[in-house]
């Protein structure tokens, strides 16, 4: 699976998914306590845990 904007070559299709946001700036995953948004799940459940000390 490659990446039409950078060429970027990936072997699973979902890796290629989580990559193109880099390109459109999506942030799907929101803190349900503030306005933080992430790319990534684990940036977001990091940010949870040590901001609001919710596990």
């Amino acid at each position: 699976f490659v990446c039409t904007i950078c060429e970027k070559g990936f072997t699973a299709k979902t890796s290629l998914a989580r990559h193109l946001r880099i390109h459109t700036g999506e942030k799907p995953f929101t803190c349900p306590v503030c306005a933080y948004a992430s790319k990534k799940k684990d940036n977001l459940m990091r940010h949870v845990k040590a901001i609001h000390l919710i596990n």
